[in-house]
């Protein structure tokens, strides 16, 4: 789990946290490989995508379900 955005408290009003959960994470060759497998890439999957890489500097290795990079 990364978490992209923390728990905040704004006016009185508690916001829940957001995270990304990948389907898999390895290291290869000593980095670390997110890889998630899509069939079709929601809104919000693609806002969780860029908050995964401005915030921790990763890409996330998207998959088809038959294996192939997308």
């Amino acid at each position: 789990r990364y978490e992209l955005v923390p728990e905040t408290v704004v006016s009185g009003v508690k916001n829940r946290k957001a995270e990304y959960v990948a389907d898999f994470v390895y290291l290869k060759d000593g980095k670390v490989v997110i890889e998630d497998c899509k069939g079709m890439a929601t809104d919000l999957y693609k806002l969780k995508k860029k908050l995964l890489a401005y915030r921790y500097g990763y890409l996330i290795r998207e998959v088809k379900s038959g294996g192939e990079d997308i």
